[in-house]
Protein backbone atom coordinates (compact mmCIF):
# COMPACT_ATOMS: atom_id res chain seq x y z
CA UNK A 1 0.00 0.00 0.00
CA UNK A 2 1.09 3.48 -1.24
CA UNK A 3 1.53 5.87 1.96
CA UNK A 4 2.08 9.35 1.44
CA UNK A 5 3.34 12.13 -0.68
CA UNK A 6 3.67 15.05 1.35
CA UNK A 7 2.65 18.05 -1.43
CA UNK A 8 5.14 20.52 -3.03
CA UNK A 9 6.05 17.49 -4.88
CA UNK A 10 7.13 18.57 -8.45
CA UNK A 11 4.41 18.77 -11.34
CA UNK A 12 5.82 15.86 -12.78
CA UNK A 13 5.33 13.33 -9.87
CA UNK A 14 1.64 14.75 -9.57
CA UNK A 15 1.04 14.26 -13.54
CA UNK A 16 2.71 10.74 -13.41
CA UNK A 17 0.58 9.68 -10.19
CA UNK A 18 -2.48 10.70 -12.58
CA UNK A 19 -1.18 8.28 -15.13
CA UNK A 20 -0.59 5.86 -12.56
CA UNK A 21 -3.99 5.90 -10.91
CA UNK A 22 -5.48 5.32 -14.28
CA UNK A 23 -3.70 2.65 -15.28
CA UNK A 24 -3.65 0.29 -12.44
CA UNK A 25 -6.83 -1.69 -11.27
CA UNK A 26 -8.67 -0.01 -8.51
CA UNK A 27 -8.26 -1.02 -5.32
CA UNK A 28 -4.82 -2.29 -5.92
CA UNK A 29 -3.13 0.49 -4.33
CA UNK A 30 -4.14 3.11 -1.83
CA UNK A 31 -2.53 6.77 -1.80
CA UNK A 32 -2.50 8.92 1.27
CA UNK A 33 -1.63 12.36 0.63
CA UNK A 34 -0.04 14.25 3.98
CA UNK A 35 0.98 17.86 4.79
CA UNK A 36 4.18 18.98 5.22
CA UNK A 37 4.15 23.15 4.85
CA UNK A 38 7.14 24.41 4.08
CA UNK A 39 6.70 27.46 5.85
CA UNK A 40 7.42 28.41 9.52
CA UNK A 41 4.07 30.02 10.27
CA UNK A 42 2.35 26.27 11.20
CA UNK A 43 5.58 24.19 10.65
CA UNK A 44 8.27 24.38 13.68
CA UNK A 45 10.88 22.70 11.66
CA UNK A 46 11.05 25.05 8.49
CA UNK A 47 12.74 27.99 9.12
CA UNK A 48 11.75 29.88 6.40
CA UNK A 49 8.49 32.18 6.54
CA UNK A 50 6.01 31.66 3.13
CA UNK A 51 3.59 34.22 5.26
CA UNK A 52 1.32 31.33 5.49
CA UNK A 53 0.48 30.56 1.77
CA UNK A 54 1.64 26.91 2.56
CA UNK A 55 0.00 26.49 5.47
CA UNK A 56 -3.13 27.62 3.85
CA UNK A 57 -2.90 25.60 1.21
CA UNK A 58 -2.52 22.22 2.81
CA UNK A 59 -5.32 22.94 5.30
CA UNK A 60 -7.62 23.58 2.35
CA UNK A 61 -6.48 20.26 0.69
CA UNK A 62 -7.22 18.59 4.25
CA UNK A 63 -10.47 20.26 4.10
CA UNK A 64 -11.17 18.77 0.79
CA UNK A 65 -9.94 15.25 1.19
CA UNK A 66 -12.15 12.48 0.01
CA UNK A 67 -13.85 15.00 -2.59
CA UNK A 68 -13.44 15.06 -6.40
CA UNK A 69 -12.94 18.66 -6.33
CA UNK A 70 -9.29 17.55 -4.55
CA UNK A 71 -6.94 16.30 -7.09
CA UNK A 72 -8.08 19.47 -9.51
CA UNK A 73 -7.21 21.63 -6.38
CA UNK A 74 -3.90 20.08 -5.08
CA UNK A 75 -2.59 20.55 -9.30
CA UNK A 76 -4.31 23.64 -9.78
CA UNK A 77 -1.69 24.65 -6.46
CA UNK A 78 1.30 23.03 -8.18
CA UNK A 79 1.00 24.38 -11.29
CA UNK A 80 0.90 27.87 -9.78
CA UNK A 81 3.56 27.34 -6.43
CA UNK A 82 6.11 29.48 -7.66
CA UNK A 83 3.71 32.47 -7.75
CA UNK A 84 0.82 31.66 -4.98
CA UNK A 85 -0.27 33.19 -2.42
CA UNK A 86 -2.74 33.57 -0.09
CA UNK A 87 -5.71 34.99 -2.55
CA UNK A 88 -4.46 32.60 -5.02
CA UNK A 89 -5.50 29.81 -2.85
CA UNK A 90 -8.77 30.98 -2.10
CA UNK A 91 -9.42 31.85 -5.84
CA UNK A 92 -7.69 28.42 -7.04
CA UNK A 93 -10.49 26.69 -4.07
CA UNK A 94 -13.61 28.76 -5.19
CA UNK A 95 -13.03 28.15 -8.81
CA UNK A 96 -13.56 24.45 -7.82
CA UNK A 97 -17.15 25.43 -6.48
CA UNK A 98 -15.68 26.26 -2.51
CA UNK A 99 -17.73 28.71 -0.35
CA UNK A 100 -15.39 30.60 0.94
CA UNK A 101 -17.60 30.75 4.74
CA UNK A 102 -17.59 27.16 4.56
CA UNK A 103 -14.18 26.67 4.00
CA UNK A 104 -12.60 29.14 6.62
CA UNK A 105 -14.53 27.04 9.27
CA UNK A 106 -12.79 24.53 8.45
CA UNK A 107 -9.69 25.84 7.79
CA UNK A 108 -9.64 27.10 11.30
CA UNK A 109 -11.36 24.02 12.83
CA UNK A 110 -9.65 22.50 15.48
CA UNK A 111 -9.58 19.50 13.99
CA UNK A 112 -7.95 20.73 10.58
CA UNK A 113 -5.53 22.07 12.82
CA UNK A 114 -4.96 18.44 14.59
CA UNK A 115 -4.27 16.86 11.51
CA UNK A 116 -1.74 19.03 9.77
CA UNK A 117 0.13 19.26 12.85
CA UNK A 118 0.04 14.95 12.80
CA UNK A 119 0.96 15.10 9.27
CA UNK A 120 4.30 17.35 10.40
CA UNK A 121 4.82 14.91 12.79
CA UNK A 122 4.90 11.87 10.29
CA UNK A 123 6.95 13.72 8.00
CA UNK A 124 9.35 14.71 10.74
CA UNK A 125 9.41 10.58 12.02
CA UNK A 126 10.67 9.72 8.67
CA UNK A 127 13.33 12.24 8.83
CA UNK A 128 11.50 14.21 6.00
CA UNK A 129 14.47 16.36 4.13
CA UNK A 130 12.72 17.69 1.19
CA UNK A 131 9.17 17.19 -0.54
CA UNK A 132 7.79 14.80 -1.46
CA UNK A 133 8.78 11.87 0.77
CA UNK A 134 6.96 8.81 -0.76
CA UNK A 135 6.47 5.79 1.70
CA UNK A 136 5.23 2.53 0.44
CA UNK A 137 4.52 -0.43 2.70
CA UNK A 138 5.92 1.69 6.14
CA UNK A 139 9.71 2.24 3.98
CA UNK A 140 10.79 5.72 2.43
CA UNK A 141 11.58 5.07 -1.05
CA UNK A 142 12.50 7.31 -3.86
CA UNK A 143 9.92 9.39 -5.41
CA UNK A 144 10.94 7.80 -8.67
CA UNK A 145 6.95 7.09 -10.70
CA UNK A 146 8.77 4.19 -12.70
CA UNK A 147 9.48 2.97 -9.08
CA UNK A 148 6.28 3.73 -7.86
CA UNK A 149 4.53 1.64 -10.59
CA UNK A 150 6.76 -1.10 -10.26
CA UNK A 151 5.87 -1.51 -6.50
CA UNK A 152 2.47 -1.10 -7.11
CA UNK A 153 1.95 -3.76 -9.56
CA UNK A 154 4.62 -6.25 -7.88
CA UNK A 155 2.49 -5.46 -4.56
CA UNK A 156 5.73 -4.17 -2.98
CA UNK A 157 7.20 -7.90 -3.05
CA UNK A 158 11.31 -7.55 -3.41
CA UNK A 159 11.38 -11.50 -4.36
CA UNK A 160 8.65 -10.65 -7.50
CA UNK A 161 10.43 -11.93 -11.10
CA UNK A 162 9.88 -8.58 -12.43
CA UNK A 163 12.91 -7.25 -9.89
CA UNK A 164 14.94 -10.50 -11.20
CA UNK A 165 16.33 -7.64 -14.12
CA UNK A 166 17.89 -5.81 -11.40
CA UNK A 167 21.54 -6.13 -9.63
CA UNK A 168 21.48 -7.45 -6.72
CA UNK A 169 21.30 -5.04 -3.40
CA UNK A 170 24.32 -3.32 -1.90
CA UNK A 171 25.88 -5.45 1.12
CA UNK A 172 26.30 -1.88 2.58
CA UNK A 173 22.77 -0.16 2.44
CA UNK A 174 24.57 3.38 3.99
CA UNK A 175 26.31 3.74 1.37
CA UNK A 176 24.16 4.86 -0.58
Amino acid sequence: AFCCAFPTAPEALEAALKEIRSMVPAGSWSEEVRHFPLDKQCNPAIQSDRGGVSCLAAKVQICYKGKPEMQQIRADMFATQETLSIDGVWRIAEMHGAKRAELEACVNSPETNATLQQDIELGLKYGLEGTPLVVINGRKTNAVPALIYALIVTEGRSDDPGFGVLPPPSPNPEAH
